[in-house]
């Protein structure tokens, strides 16, 4: 259902992305009923970097939510560190097919993470660009330019919003099942 998060809250939290990026459960943050909120437990982008897990009645996951401080992603020297987990998140969460179909997105990420950055160096490792097509809109909403980009994929459907949360203005990149 969720790429390699699956269906099951007890399956995302053993990904590759979970670990890598520390996320630890927030018992303290007052969310909706049946969301389940993380951060990184590291001190550098604990308060940059949220992600919520939606569960329904019988323990399935319906929505995943990355929520990314737009300040975390326009800044100078750690917006690549933003565009690398928005990267990872949309990459691990996104079925097989619907991975495909944001390819130009995720690839035009990467190239700007890349070209971006002078600490995150993956030589040799820079995709050839493609064609954005109906993918601009995502790009625009990602670097703030617009509000927001829906698109309703294969099995899931995609979502980029820019608002605002307790702590300030927000990016969320939101997929939810179909």
């Amino acid at each position: 259902m969720f790429g390699t998060f699956g269906g099951r809250l007890e399956t995302a939290t053993e990904t590759h992305f979970f670990q890598w990026f520390h996320l630890q459960p927030v018992a303290s943050e007052p969310v909706e009923d049946g969301v389940k909120r993380y951060r990184p437990s590291g001190p550098s982008f604990k308060s940059e970097v949220a992600f919520d897990v939606t569960l329904d009645g019988e323990g399935n996951t319906v929505r995943l939510a990355l929520h990314l401080a737009r300040g975390f992603i326009e800044d100078v020297r750690n917006g690549p560190f933003a565009t690398d987990i928005a990267c990872s998140f949309l990459s691990d969460v996104l079925p097989e097919m619907d991975r495909a179909a944001t390819e130009p997105l995720l690839v035009a990420l990467q190239r700007e993470m890349v070209n971006r950055s002078t600490v995150i160096s993956r030589a040799g490792t820079i995709p050839e660009a493609r064609p954005l097509g109906e993918w601009s809109g995502a790009l625009d909403v990602y670097y703030g330019r617009a509000d927001v980009f829906e698109r309703a994929l294969e099995h899931t459907r995609l979502t980029l919003r820019n608002g605002a949360s307790g702590s300030g203005p927000e990016l969320q990149i939101i997929v939810n099942a179909r």
